[in-house]
């Protein structure tokens, strides 16, 4: 669901933090017209859901000055939120120093500005910042041509090493540009549908930026490179305990730079989930809490905003993966403490970008409640599932809480309300995507279950049915095995759900294999 233009404003407002909001209403004090730009923000503020009508209800006599105030508002949160941020961020910093450095050589202040940039230009080689040094020794040759003139000997020597590291930085930003479109040709190949072909691996293998590990020039490039042998370990060899070196190994080399974690923690947290997966793959199921720990941990270790949604995001990833561990180890006592505490982590979760994550964690929670036969409480959550705002995004999310439903419904015995869930299977496939020919061909046999049970001379036919039903989930893996397609996650997930559908089907209905 395409978020609208007006909506931009209370979206932004609904994006920040806590601490954010605070700072932002001491930064109102020194406006011109803070009590107008605070009863917008308040009202918006307030509003789980944007309502323009009450808005202009609310300011009444002055609904024409509402865009003005609108537009200056939403200037005035965001160079709040960059003064903000000015404080923590060394990325802010830096580009602070840009215009402060610009200002020193208009006036022609070249003793202050040199001290600056010798300073600049030594903090973005410690820190590995190659765009940022770019424009420093911009600023070097600039100050070098203000103050000696280009004919002078005095700077011409400073001048030439100046334009050399800035060709061997820009060998190296190629390098990284390599590994990108690396990255996205590979997953150009992943997103088709009849999945990679071996051409692609074999052409991946080859690639020298791939076989020499110190083909990657920077911190950014070996992250690209690791996360490119890692899926070839994963998808091609079927080698997880190399996949799981390779993450181990790229997540040390991250660790020994914490000011690449402060500007880049979603990259990161990213890769400490990639890790969580693969433990619960291989069932070390021992080192899973130390991982999700590691990540619990990381906002307070790197002084990281918790309420922000590129924190917020890979926080509630790795709730889900916890949660899946204790499904798979039936530890009930933490997976019903986690869900309490999930249960009050929606209630913050206000912004559109991390809106999806109750419906997500809902799902996983329902089908949790499921296996542990719980099936009122699984009831009460795909309710919630279903009466939540979506987005296009939670579709996948969707169709598996459909196929829950299914699963319940059968579980007990409730035909009526099994016939309204397949017809919401319909309108899914209607609304989203077409069926595929497996799914066809289970929701027909699944839609003549209650008028055949109900005939046990037709039992035998219903029988066969599925039997054919099986043979089809069962070719259907034998595909995904011996290929990896970029639905391959979601048709595990939804042919792991069909498979629980026939099973409880096969039961109740007292048939044989």
């Amino acid at each position: 669901m395409a978020i609208s233009k007006k909506d931009n404003l209370h979206q932004l407002i609904k994006a920040m933090s806590k601490t954010e909001k605070k700072y932002f209403r001491n930064f109102l004090k020194n406006s011109t017209q803070p009590k107008l730009y605070l009863q917008l923000f308040n009202h918006l503020e307030k509003q789980s859901k944007h309502d323009k009508n009450e808005i202009k209800k609310a300011f009444d006599t002055k609904t024409n000055e509402l865009p003005v105030i609108k537009t200056y508002l939403a200037k005035t949160l965001l160079k709040s939120l960059t003064n903000f941020h000015r404080e923590n961020s060394l990325f802010d910093k830096i580009h602070q120093k840009f215009s402060e450095i610009n200002i020193l050589l208009q006036k022609e202040l070249f003793d202050l500005a040199e001290f600056e940039i010798d300073k600049l230009v030594s903090l973005c080689q410690k820190k590995s910042y190659q765009h940022e040094l770019l424009q420093a020794l911009e600023f070097k040759k600039r100050f070098l041509l203000q103050k000696f003139g280009p004919a002078s000997e005095i700077s011409k020597k400073a001048f030439l090493q100046a334009i050399e590291q800035q060709n061997a930085l820009l060998g190296k930003i190629y390098n990284l540009h390599q590994y990108q479109e690396l990255q996205a040709s590979f997953y150009e190949h992943f997103h088709q549908t009849t999945g990679i072909n071996t051409t692609v691996y074999t052409n991946l293998n080859k690639n020298p930026l791939l076989a020499d590990e110190k083909a990657a020039e920077s911190l950014s490039a070996q992250i690209l490179q690791a996360e490119l042998l890692y899926s070839l370990h994963i998808f091609k060899d079927k080698n997880y305990r190399e996949a799981d070196q390779v993450l181990q190994k790229i997540l040390r080399q991250i660790e020994r730079e914490p000011d690449f974690i402060r500007e880049n923690p979603l990259t990161y947290l990213n890769l400490l989930n990639k890790a969580v997966e693969l433990q619960l793959h291989l069932k070390h199921f021992t080192e899973i809490p130390l991982t999700i720990e590691k990540i619990r941990q990381t906002p307070e270790n790197f002084q990281l905003d918790i309420w922000q949604p590129a924190i917020v995001r890979p926080m509630m990833e790795a709730s889900a993966l916890e949660l899946q561990l204790y499904i798979s180890t039936h530890d009930t006592a933490h997976a019903d403490l986690l869900i309490e505490k999930l249960d009050q982590k929606f209630k913050t979760l206000n912004s559109a970008a991390l809106k999806q994550w109750p419906v997500i964690l809902n799902a996983q929670i329902a089908e949790y409640y499921l296996e542990i036969g719980e099936l009122s409480k699984a009831i009460q959550r795909i309710k919630k599932i279903k009466t939540a705002e979506s987005a296009d995004r939670e579709k996948d999310t969707l169709l598996q809480t459909i196929l829950l439903e299914i699963v319940l419904n059968l579980k007990q015995k409730n035909f009526f309300q099994l016939k309204a869930s397949l017809q919401d299977l319909r309108n899914y496939y209607q609304k989203h995507r077409k069926p595929t020919r497996l799914e066809k061909h289970f929701l027909k046999a699944l839609s003549d279950f209650p008028t055949l049970l109900l005939q046990p001379r037709k039992h035998r036919q219903l029988q066969r049915r599925l039997t054919e039903l099986n043979q089809s989930f069962q070719k259907a893996t034998d595909e995904s095995k011996a290929r990896y397609s970029a639905k391959h996650g979601d048709l595990q997930k939804q042919q792991q759900i069909l498979n629980l559908i026939n099973q409880e089907a096969m039961l109740y209905f007292g048939l044989e294999k």
